[in-house]
């Protein structure tokens, strides 16, 4: 009997038997990805010992024991490289879903994560992670350490980042629109201490953002000089928010003390970055409306919030209220809606009430007390 219609008799054979108990437990571990054709097929090459099922533990630390199994099909069968594909987009699709009844309350945990409070910033880097417009926040304050803590995790985890260092040899404007903040599309450029920015850089950034050329958000620090900004007022006004960070007080030293003795200052791991960046990325592709009934509520908080400016060292502009409204829709779109809720104005109102408030005299830093 030729070698191939033996084989081809072995499989037709071997079709009409039954999976056994471990092809049973992987096949019905694989079912909620495929429909039921590409279940049938896949059937099929099971039992012609043609295919089997592995499973792959990708160790996320944000969803229970045993959602991060990801089915894959072993197989020399180009159908296999197919039916992989839609197993996987399905998975974390699933995985997704599951993901956004937790990810307002768990994401900012993961951005700076031994870094005690400064809640409402990290928040904000979520919501600047998910929008499909550039949001541009400023980082004001004299603690480095923090400060630098809060970049490098935003750096991190945003899908596409991009560092501009002082004193580089690509400038970060050019006046023909090139340069860093126009290398990537749709990314996050980071700069600290953007006040050492020579002045017509700054021009030219502020000319940048205004004019909208740009499709990067920014994030930035600079030092805190009291109640005066050490950039130019015009430069201030492209930022959507500005936040001022806060000198660590006497009675955080506790949490600190105790957060460094229980070891919680470790890295984010991979695996969790890889899961965010495929999360930013699916969220991206939702449009997202705002209700009638709370358009009004969103321009009753910008007139509030304008009444607050003579009272802090820089404008309330038109780009404070466009960062109103679109953080309030990537508040929905971080948990997968097409739709803004009371809670995504609720969440955004708060950020700005607490980024607007102005800076008491300096508490008694930990350090003093020594």
């Amino acid at each position: 009997m030729p070698k191939r219609l033996s084989k081809q008799l072995k499989e037709s054979v071997l079709g009409f038997r039954s999976l056994d108990n471990k092809e049973k437990i992987k096949f019905k571990q694989i079912e909620p990805y495929l429909l039921k054709k590409d279940q049938q097929e896949l059937l099929r090459l099971i039992k012609q010992k043609r295919a089997r099922i592995s499973m792959k533990r990708y160790g996320w630390s944000f969803l229970i024991s045993g959602k991060d199994l990801l089915p894959t099909i072993i197989s020399k069968e180009k159908k296999a490289r197919d039916l992989n594909q839609k197993i996987k987009d399905k998975f974390y699709e699933t995985r997704f879903e599951e993901f956004t009844e937790r990810v307002w309350n768990a994401l900012p945990h993961f951005i700076a994560p031994s870094l005690i409070g400064q809640l409402h910033i990290k928040q904000t880097i979520a919501l600047q992670m998910v929008s499909t417009v550039p949001i541009n926040i400023l980082i004001r304050g004299d603690d480095e350490i923090s400060k630098e803590k809060i970049m490098k995790s935003a750096r991190r985890v945003a899908p596409l980042s991009i560092i501009y260092k002082h004193g580089q040899e690509e400038p970060l404007v050019t006046r023909d629109s090139k340069g860093v903040l126009f290398k990537a599309s749709n990314s996050v450029v980071s700069i600290t201490d953007i006040e050492k920015l020579e002045e017509e850089q700054q021009i030219l950034l502020a000319h940048s953002l205004e004019s909208k050329k740009s499709t990067s958000s920014l994030i930035a620090t600079t030092k805190n000089l009291d109640r005066q900004m050490p950039i130019s007022k015009n430069l201030a006004a492209q930022f959507n928010l500005i936040f001022y960070m806060r000198p660590t007080a006497l009675t955080a030293f506790k949490d600190i003390a105790e957060k460094i003795i229980m070891d919680e200052t470790q890295a984010v791991k991979k695996v969790d970055v890889d899961f965010f960046r495929r999360y930013f990325n699916f969220s991206k592709q939702l449009d997202i409306k705002i209700p009638a009934h709370l358009s009004q509520k969103i321009k009753d908080f910008t007139l509030h919030i304008k009444e607050k400016e003579e009272k802090l060292p820089y404008p309330i502009t038109p780009n404070t209220v466009k960062g109103i409204v679109e953080m309030i829709k990537a508040s929905a779109r971080l948990e997968l809606r097409t739709l803004v809720e009371l809670k995504d104005l609720e969440r955004v109102f708060n950020i700005f009430e607490k980024a607007t408030e102005v800076p008491p005299p300096a508490e008694q830093s930990f350090l003093d007390s020594f």
